[in-house]
């Protein structure tokens, strides 16, 4: 896919529009930089969204701040309740005046444990871009990628249903090429990232090369493996990756 930064609004970030219920990917403009935000206890998506409101308020900040989030689901569901899903989540951050026009700049990676999965969804975490306070310089967040190539469809699922180590390997291959488009679009290199992330529930042979050979952060930030599947019922493979100046527990 090509994507194409646009700035924000407020001129804080610029982000990669994507669809209707988040985008590709958001970076700090010159003088402003990316902080995380995990909640100690993950809470149901209104519930976190009340708290994060005192957070803001706390710190100074106003919505417009929130440039992305981190969700948990109970299980993965179909397109069509996937949908419905964002719709709502949609509702709030329009709420919040969160929208750029016709764009919701806002990131989010949204995927579903293995283990100990929530019973409803949940916020793990939210990014916050606010003027830099170390001359940090060149934060972003990738949203997390699926292996589905186009519009959101069963029939652009990269090797759909192949769950074999070849089918796998291409989903990953195709996963990888969407991260390194979306880190360039940003203005970022593939050796920036300070935090990668993976989500499978497979064993995937010679995985830990293949990303350590297309994305080199990996070799010196590592990356997190989660026993974990995207939200959408036969999606398999999922990454995103950021680059943060802070990262709080709350």
């Amino acid at each position: 896919m090509s994507y194409r930064a646009e700035l924000h609004r407020t001129g804080t970030y610029r982000y990669l529009p994507a669809i209707p219920a988040y985008s590709a990917g958001v970076a700090a403009e010159p003088g402003y930089e990316i902080a995380g935000l995990r909640f100690a206890e993950p809470s149901p998506i209104h519930v976190a969204f009340a708290r994060l409101d005192g957070e803001l308020e706390s710190r100074g900040l106003n919505a417009s701040a929130i440039v992305g989030f981190e969700l948990r689901s109970p299980a993965p569901v179909g397109f069509g309740s996937f949908n419905d899903f964002n719709e709502e989540y949609r509702k709030l951050l329009i709420e919040r005046d969160l929208l750029d026009g016709e764009h919701n700049p806002v990131a989010r990676t949204n995927i579903s444990p293995v283990n100990a999965a929530p019973a409803e969804p949940v916020i793990l975490a939210a990014y916050l871009v606010r003027p830099a306070q170390r001359g940090a310089q060149g934060d972003f967040v990738v949203a997390g990628c699926g292996e589905v190539d186009g519009a959101l469809a069963p029939e652009n699922i990269v090797a759909f249903r192949d769950l074999s180590q070849s089918g796998l390997i291409q989903k990953a291959e195709f996963v990888l090429g969407e991260i390194l488009a979306r880190i360039e679009a940003l203005g970022g290199k593939p050796d920036e990232p300070n935090i990668i992330n993976e989500y499978s529930a497979h064993a995937i042979d010679g995985l830990a090369e293949l990303i350590e050979r297309r994305l080199p952060a990996a070799s010196h930030s590592g990356y997190v493996h989660w026993s974990a599947r995207p939200p959408v019922a036969d999606i398999e493979f999922e990454m995103d990756c950021r680059r943060l100046s802070e990262w709080e527990v709350v």
